[in-house]
């Protein structure tokens, strides 16, 4: 009965601790994988809160100018309008938080281009130019935006 017990408690604490090394996030692998890379100029910044059956969300919805492409395999160039759109911050778990980007800001973002063309009111609604072939969506998680020069 003893040993049962050794073996069945050294088990717990064995599973307890493996579930608590989870690695962590490799930021600059994603980073390195983003398949595109601007400085972009934040011309315009939008929130709106939605609600998705039991869940509650801030969506970002910006609008920005591309000054550089230091990597890109979509075909946007210097001086072009991008759409980036993502889930800044949940009201209701899980809890997660992106910063919305600030208006008149420029940032090095990590993206990948969104390849749904489906039209959406949300979209529209903010920025009725929106253009669903410039659309795209931070890759690397609350890593995606660096504060650039």
């Amino acid at each position: 009965m003893k040993k049962t017990a050794i073996l069945f408690l050294s088990t717990v604490v064995t599973i307890a601790v493996s579930a608590a090394e989870k690695p962590p996030i490799d930021y600059e692998r994603y980073r390195r994988e983003a398949r595109e890379v601007f400085i972009v100029h934040v011309e315009k910044a939008k929130s709106e809160t939605v609600a998705d059956g039991k869940h509650r969300y801030q969506y970002a919805l910006v609008r920005a100018r591309v000054l550089k492409v230091e990597r890109g395999r979509v075909g946007v160039s210097a001086g072009e309008t991008v759409y980036i759109r993502y889930i800044s911050r949940f009201l209701t778990s899980p809890g997660t938080t992106m910063p919305l980007l600030k208006e008149g800001k420029s940032y090095r973002a990590y993206l990948n281009l969104i390849l749904d063309r489906s039209p959406n009111s949300l979209h529209e609604k903010a920025f009725p130019e929106w253009d669903y072939n410039r659309q795209f969506f931070p890759c690397v998680d609350v890593k995606s935006f660096e504060e650039a020069g």
